[in-house]
Formats: structure tokens, C-alpha cells, sequence
């Protein structure tokens, strides 16, 4: 490719980056626009159940307005937590009946520390559902119910901080002012990236000399299991006079038999093939675009772990102020968003997340 050609296609990707980026940008844009500007109060429950499960929070007085009770429902989004102080400051309930799917952790954790705040009780009234965010509304509760049939759904907390990282990881920097425009916490000179390809190259070089001596030990294990085989082959097969064995024609390539994955004979060899591919990558040396790729992405990835660790100690800040047992914080995050379960009555009482009964 000319040199011509490679700068039209750079100037492209970083365009095409940038125009994502601002799509994003207004989509969230006007999400949160569309969040500010629901109504507060609404009938529950919406002619379309499906309501339920969308942008942003509402709130509907349930039943007798003395009892003082709101539904809190919908997903959880940016700007929730101001709703949510405007909406209990006009009806000042006494009980929250919770249903949502979950949404923004922070505007969940503000909320419970709201609800608190106004020495509320909560609920999660049978077949309804508080999920994820929801998790830190209910928490707040000075007294708090999971009705027999309700939903409290829990799995490792999930933001849409880490949503960005990972385009940034799938679309790493093409220029090294795009590089210095996303990771300025990542200075550099000519002379640091000179410094740091050449140590880069020699790990490189490293790693191939480490695959080629793997390499030789396998080439002798095959070798050593073939001789055996032919030996164990030979030993095994009927004495026949030469003229009276039967001639076998070659199969056609249609009529080969697939490998054998169960033959060790086999499965070294594909291991053999897959080294030997892993050389022909490693062989090449590494340039600038490869240094700003390994580079971005050891920086995306120490700023996850800094963002979890971060997260982490928010929620065990909020779990202590509320008096829920830590033993939670390490339960949830050891349960995938795909794999998101109801906790047990038995463990919701062990951990203090229900503190009353029915």
C-alpha cells in the first residue's frame, strides 16, 4: 500500500472514530433529555407493560393516598436521583413499592441514601421485580420487605463507563496526536517509544525462541509416539505370505477419516501447527501502530481495574452506612450480568438485606 493511501485510510479511521464518537454522544444526549422530561407521576400500571422496563423512573401514589405508598418503576437513568428527591418532597410517602429492571449503579446508590434520608420503608410487592441498581434503592429502606413471590435480582455491578472502554479497545488510536488526545495520562518522547519498541521486539524475539524450543521437544515426542505406534502396528497384524496379502487402494480424499483428536499423535501435531502460526506473527517486527495498540490497551486496562476498584469501594461504603453485611458485595460480584439470579429469602436475611417480616 503507498504511502498516499495509507494516510487517506488513517485520516478515515479517525474521522469514521470521531463520528461515532458524536453519535454516541447525542444518543446519550438526548436519552438523558427524554429522562429529564418524563413526568413525574404516572398511572401504574402503564397500558403497555413493557413501560415497566424503559427509561426513565417513574412514580404513581398507589391505593389510598393516606397510606402515603408510591410505585417506583422503569429504568434507572442519569438525572433519577434529582426526580426522585422532587417526587418524594411532593407526595412525602411513607412506603416505596419497588419494580425495575435496574439502570445507572450511582443514581441507584444517591436514591438509597435518599430514601434513608427520609426514614422511608420499602417493599418488593409478590411478582414484582428489583434488580440490579434497584438493589441500593431497596437497601435504604429503614424497614425493608421482599414479599413471598417478589423478585430481588442481583449480579456484578456494570456501567456505562465500561461500555465505552471497550470501543476504546476495539478501535485503538491511529496517530500519535489521536494517542495523546485520549491517554494524556501517558506522556511520551520520540525517544521513550524508540526505548520501548526496541524492548518490545526483544520480548518478541524472546517469546520465538521459547516457541522453537517447545517446537524441537514436540517434533521428538511425535517422532518417539509414531515409532512406537508402527512398532505396536507391525506386531499386531496377521502373518501373510506376501503374495497372498490383499492389495489396499489409497482412499480418495473424500474417503480420508477425519484426526483422531483422541490420537496423542494427532493433537501434537495440531499443537505443533498452531505454534508454528504463532511464529509467523511474532516474526514480524513490531512498528509504531503496534506500539500505540499494546500501549492503549495497557492503559484501558489499568483504568478498568482502577474504575472496579473505585466501584467497589463506593458500594461497600453504601452497604456499611446502611448495615448490610460485606458478605454481599463479594456474592454479587462473583455473578455474571448473563447469569443474574434472585437471592433466597434465607439469603436475604443473612445478609441483612431484609430486616423485617411480613
Amino acid at each position: 500500500m503507498g504511502a498516499g493511501r495509507m494516510i487517506r485510510l488513517l485520516a478515515f479511521l479517525v474521522a469514521a472514530a470521531l463520528l461515532m464518537s458524536a453519535t454516541a454522544s447525542a444518543e446519550e444526549e438526548d436519552d438523558d433529555a427524554k429522562c429529564s422530561a418524563a413526568p413525574l407521576f404516572v398511572p401504574f400500571p402503564p397500558q403497555d407493560l413493557k413501560e415497566i422496563y424503559r427509561k426513565p423512573i417513574r412514580f404513581s401514589v398507589l391505593g389510598n393516598p393516606k397510606q402515603r405508598i408510591i410505585a417506583v418503576w422503569g429504568q434507572i437513568c442519569l438525572g433519577d436521583s434529582q426526580r426522585f428527591r422532587a417526587a418524594l418532597a411532593e407526595v412525602k410517602p411513607m412506603e416505596l413499592d419497588l419494580f425495575s429492571p435496574g439502570g445507572v449503579l450511582e443514581e441507584g446508590i444517591e436514591m438509597g441514601r435518599i430514601t434513608r434520608a427520609h426514614n422511608l420503608t420499602t417493599r418488593v410487592p409478590r411478582n414484582w421485580t428489583c434488580a440490579s441498581a434497584c438493589n441500593f434503592i431497596f437497601m435504604g429502606g429503614r424497614v425493608r420487605y421482599v414479599d413471598i413471590g417478589a423478585h430481588f435480582n442481583v449480579h456484578m455491578f456494570d456501567d456505562a463507563a465500561y461500555l465505552a472502554l471497550e470501543d476504546s479497545m476495539a478501535l485503538p488510536p491511529q496517530t500519535l496526536l489521536e494517542f495523546a488526545r485520549r491517554y494524556p495520562q501517558h506522556p511520551f518522547t520520540a525517544e521513550d517509544i524508540d526505548d520501548e519498541l526496541k524492548q518490545m521486539n526483544k520480548e518478541q524475539l524472546l517469546k520465538l525462541q521459547q516457541l522453537e524450543e517447545i517446537k524441537k521437544k514436540l517434533k521428538v515426542q511425535i517422532a518417539t509416539l509414531e515409532a512406537t505406534q508402527a512398532v505396536q502396528q507391525a506386531g499386531s497384524d496377521p502373518q501373510q505370505e506376501p503374495q497372498t496379502r490383499p492389495l489396499k487402494q489409497a482412499p480418495s480424499a473424500e474417503q480420508q477419516p477425519a484426526p483422531d483428536r483422541k490420537d496423542p499423535v494427532q493433537l501434537l501435531k495440531a499443537t505443533l501447527e498452531s505454534i508454528e502460526k504463532a511464529q509467523k506473527k511474532l516474526s514480524i517486527e513490531l512498528d509504531l501502530q503496534d506500539w500505540m495498540r499494546e500501549t492503549a490497551m495497557n492503559e484501558d486496562v489499568r483504568k478498568i481495574q482502577q474504575m472496579s476498584a473505585q466501584t467497589a469501594a463506593s458500594i461497600a461504603r453504601f452497604l456499611t452506612e446502611m448495615s448490610i453485611s460485606l458478605r454481599f458485595l463479594t456474592e454479587f460480584a462473583n455473578i455474571p450480568n448473563a447469569n443474574a439470579r434472585d437471592l433466597r429469602p434465607d439469603e436475604l436475611r443473612s445478609f441483612n438485606i431484609v430486616n423485617s417480616d411480613q
